[in-house]
C-alpha cells in the first residue's frame, strides 16, 4: 500500500525484531513519501514515478497471514491470486485469470524468474517462506519500458531479507490443516568482509480436500505438494566503492496434478530447479555502474500414464491396425518427461545525475533454452535476446516531474521493436500529486509459441494426435495504455490515498483458436495473432492510521474493470465467440490490523471479489488473526494462530478448488 514505512530498508530497517520501544511511531514516517526501484530502475519517490507502484511492507505481509507468496498479491488494486490446483498457483493483473503465462514479470532480488517453457511463474518453486520477504514492489502496469516482454501488463519484485538484517539464527514452523507441515531454519553470518545467510524451507501439504477430476478418479490424497529447498545469499564490500552481492539456490518440488485422462485421475510431477547469481556495483562520485549476471535451470519430470490406445479411442484392440497401419494396441504416455528449461542472463546497468535529471541507461542479453519430447518434439529450441534501455526522470521544476523511457529489444522472431513511455507529474503541493501517462508496450512472442507442437505418440515416434501446434509467423503484441492519478498524502491525519483511472488497448494477443485439421480427432489448437481488446475502469488504495483508535491502521485496495472485445474460439462454429477478456468486474481486499498491550497485535482481512463468466467463483472471505511477541533468555520470537476463509467456502478459480475454512499455527524464535 502507499504506506510510508515501506520501503525505507536503506535508511530504516523495520524487519529486524526490534523491541516494542524502539519502534518508530507510524505517524511520523507518515511525514515521508516512500521510494521505489523498481518502476524505472531508479530510485524515485513513489509520487515521482511514471505508473502506479503498490509496496507490501514487512507490517503488511505479517499481518496478512499468507503463508504463500502470491497470496500476498491479492493487496493489490486490479491483481487476481488464484489457486489453478492445491499444488499450482497463479497472479494475474487487469487480464482474465488463466493456467498458463499471464504476461507479468516477476523478479526476486532484481532476478527474473518468469519461466520460459510455460511463460509463467512456477510460484512452488521459488523455494521462499513469506516470513523471509522483507517487502515487494508492485508495479501496476505495462514495465516493458523497464523489463521487456515478460513485464508487459506489470512487475512484480521480491525483495528478501539481507544476511545483515537476519537473526543469526531462526526456526520457523506452520502446521495446519489440509495437512500442512511446515519448516524454515536460517542462519547468517559473516566470514572476514563477507555477509551471508543460509536458509532452509520445507513446505507439505494435501492441497483442496475431495477435490475430483470430472472423470470421478481422485482419491483425498492425489492434490498434494511437497518441496524442499535450499539457498546462500551473501554480500562482499571490500572497500566503499565496491559492492558484490551473490546468490545460489537448488530445490525439489513435487506435485499431484489432476488429470482426467490420466488413468488414475492424476499425474505426479516433478520439479528440480537450481539458480545462482552475482552482481557487481561500483559507485564512483555521481556515476553508479553495475553487471549482473545470472543462471536458472527447470527440470519437470512426470509419470503421465494414459493406458491403451483402444480405450482412449473407445475401440476394439483389433481396430488399431486398421487406423494405424503397422501399429498394434499399447500403453500410451504423455506428460513432461524429461523436459527441461534454462536461462542464461547479463545486464550492465549505469545510473547517474545531468543538472536535473536522473538517469539510467543498460544493455543486456538473454539465452532461453527448452526442452519438451510432448511439446517440442526431440529437439531442443533455443532463443537469444537482446535489450538496450533507458529511462530519464527530468525535475523540471518543483512543481513539475517528467518520465521518459524507452526500451529496444531484438529477437529471432522480430527486427527491433521499441516501448516508450512518457508521464508527467504535477506536484501543486507536497501533499497533492497529479500524473499523467502514456504507454505504448511491445511483447515478443517466446519460444514455446512459436514451435509448440504438443503431439501424442507411439512409442517409435509416429503421431496419433496433434493436439496444440504454434506459428513462425506470429506478430508482436501491442499494448497503449492512458492513465491518471492522483496521490494525497495527508499526515496531520496520517492517511495516504490514490486514485488511477486507467484505459488499455491491447492489440494482435495470441491465443488459442480450433481449426479443422487431418488427425484422428479432425482438429487442431493453433496459437495466432487473433485477440483484440480494450480494458478501462479504476483502482483505488488507501492507508489510514486512526489517531483516536492508538495502533489500529486500515488498507484498502479496489479496482473495478470494465472489458470489451470479442473472439471466435472454434473456427468450425460461428456460434462460438465470447468474450475477448472476462475479469471480476468488482474485487476489494480491506487489512485491518491493531497492536495491542501485553505484545499482542491482531488482524484481519476481508475480501470480495465479483464472478466473472457464470463460473461460480465469485469470493467472499474472512481471515482472522492474532499473535504475540514472546521473549526468553537468550531468544525471542512469535507465536501465531490465523484462520484464513473463517465464515464459509468459495470456489477458488474453478469449481473443482473448494476452499474451505483454514487454520493454522506458526511459531518462531530468533536466537
Amino acid at each position: 500500500m502507499l504506506n510510508a514505512n515501506i520501503a525505507l530498508a536503506d535508511q530504516v530497517d523495520l524487519s529486524n525484531g526490534l523491541d516494542d520501544e524502539s519502534y518508530i511511531e507510524e505517524d511520523v514516517l507518515f511525514d515521508d513519501v516512500p521510494t521505489v526501484v523498481s518502476a524505472t530502475r531508479l530510485k524515485q519517490k513513489i509520487t515521482d514515478t511514471p505508473v502506479s507502484v503498490t509496496i507490501i511492507d514487512r507490517d503488511m505481509i505479517e499481518a496478512s497471514g499468507a503463508t504463500e507468496v502470491h497470496e500476498l498479491l491479492r493487496y493489490v488494486p486490479g491483481f487476481f491470486s488464484y489457486s489453478i490446483w492445491g499444488s499450482q498457483f497463479g497472479v494475474a493483473n487487469h487480464i482474465q485469470p488463466r493456467d498458463v503465462g499471464v504476461r507479468l514479470e516477476v523478479q526476486v532480488n532484481g532476478r527474473s524468474v518468469y519461466e520460459p517453457l510455460f511463460t509463467t511463474v512456477d510460484w512452488p518453486s521459488l523455494g521462499i517462506d513469506v516470513s523471509d520477504i522483507d517487502y515487494i514492489e508492485v508495479i501496476r502496469g505495462s514495465s516493458a519500458t523497464t523489463y521487456g516482454s515478460n513485464a508487459f501488463l506489470g512487475a512484480i519484485n521480491i525483495i528478501t531479507k539481507d544476511a545483515v538484517s537476519r537473526p543469526k539464527a531462526s526456526i520457523r514452523t506452520r502446521l495446519g490443516n489440509i495437512g500442512r507441515r511446515e519448516l524454515t531454519l536460517n542462519h547468517s553470518g559473516h566470514a572476514g568482509d563477507v555477509d551471508y545467510a543460509l536458509s532452509m524451507v520445507y513446505k507439505t501439504n494435501t492441497g483442496f480436500p475431495a477435490l475430483d477430476t470430472l472423470s470421478k478418479l481422485r482419491d483425498l490424497e492425489n492434490d498434494d505438494r511437497k518441496s524442499l529447498n535450499f539457498s546462500l545469499q551473501g554480500s562482499y564490500i571490500p572497500n566503499l566503492a565496491n559492492e558484490i552481492k551473490f546468490e545460489v539456490g537448488l530445490g525439489d518440488t513435487d506435485v499431484q496434478i489432476p488429470d482426467t485422462l490420466d488413468l488414475r485421475g492424476y499425474s505426479n510431477r516433478e520439479h528440480h530447479s537450481n539458480y545462482q547469481r552475482i552482481q557487481w556495483i561500483y559507485k564512483g562520485g555521481a556515476v553508479e555502474n553495475s553487471v549482473q549476471i545470472y543462471h536458472s535451470r527447470l527440470k519437470l519430470d512426470d509419470d503421465f500414464n494414459i493406458g491403451k490406445l483402444s480405450d482412449l479411442l473407445k475401440i476394439k484392440p483389433e481396430q488399431v491396425p486398421l487406423l494405424f497401419p503397422g501399429h498394434t494396441d499399447e500403453i500410451l504416455s504423455a506428460g513432461l518427461k524429461n523436459s527441461f528449461s534454462e536461462r542464461y542472463d547479463i545486464e550492465f546497468e549505469q545510473k547517474g545525475r545531468i543538472k536535473k535529471a536522473d538517469y539510467v541507461w543498460g544493455i543486456g542479453a538473454r539465452s532461453d533454452k527448452v526442452k519438451s519430447p510432448t511439446l517440442f518434439g526431440k529437439e531442443e529450441k533455443t532463443e537469444n535476446r537482446y535489450r538496450l534501455f533507458g529511462n530519464l526522470d527530468w525535475r523540471i521544476n518543483e512543481k513539475i516531474n517528467a518520465n521518459l523511457g524507452v526500451l529496444m529489444e531484438h529477437t529471432p522472431l522480430t527486427d527491433l521493436v521499441f516501448s516508450p513511455r512518457l508521464s508527467i507529474n504535477l506536484h501543486p503541493s507536497k501533499q497533492h500529486t497529479f500524473r499523467f501517462s502514456i504507454t505504448k508496450g511491445k511483447r515478443v512472442p517466446a519460444v514455446t509459441f512459436q514451435d509448440l507442437n504438443t503431439t501424442l505418440r507411439f512409442k517409435d515416434g509416429t503421431i496419433i494426435d496433434t493436439d496444440t501446434i504454434g506459428s513462425n509467423s506470429l506478430k508482436t503484441e501491442t499494448l497503449i495504455a492512458y492513465e491518471a492519478a492522483y496521490i494525497a498524502t495527508m499526515p496531520k491525519i496520517n492517511s495516504q490515498f490514490e486514485v488511477k483511472v486507467f484505459r488499455e488497448e491491447l492489440s494482435d494477443l495470441v491465443g488459442l483458436q480450433i481449426n479443422p485439421f487431418n488427425d484422428i480427432d479432425k482438429q487442431v489448437r493453433i496459437w495466432d495473432n487473433r485477440l483484440n481488446s480494450t480494458i478501462q475502469g479504476f483502482e483505488v488504495q488507501a492507508t489510514h492510521q486512526f489517531s483516536q483508535l492508538s495502533g489500529l491502521k486500515a488498507q484498502l485496495a479496489y479496482a473495478y474493470f470494465d472489458t470489451s472485445g470479442r473472439v471466435l474460439r472454434d473456427s468450425r462454429d460461428p456460434s462460438s465467440i465470447r468474450k475477448t477478456f472476462s475479469v471480476p468486474r468488482h474485487s476489494t481486499t480491506l487489512l485491518l490490523s491493531k497492536k495491542l498491550s501485553n505484545a499482542f497485535d491482531i488482524s484481519s482481512t476481508l475480501q470480495y471479489q465479483s464472478d466473472y463468466e457464470n463460473r461460480n467463483v465469485a469470493i467472499k472471505r474472512v481471515d482472522l488473526r492474532l499473535g504475540k511477541k514472546i521473549k526468553f533468555p537468550n531468544s525471542s520470537g512469535k507465536v501465531s494462530f490465523v484462520i484464513q476463509n473463517a465464515f464459509n467456502k468459495y470456489n477458488d478459480f474453478s469449481e473443482r478448488n473448494v476452499f474451505k475454512t483454514r487454520t493454522f499455527l506458526q511459531l518462531q524464535l530468533d536466537f
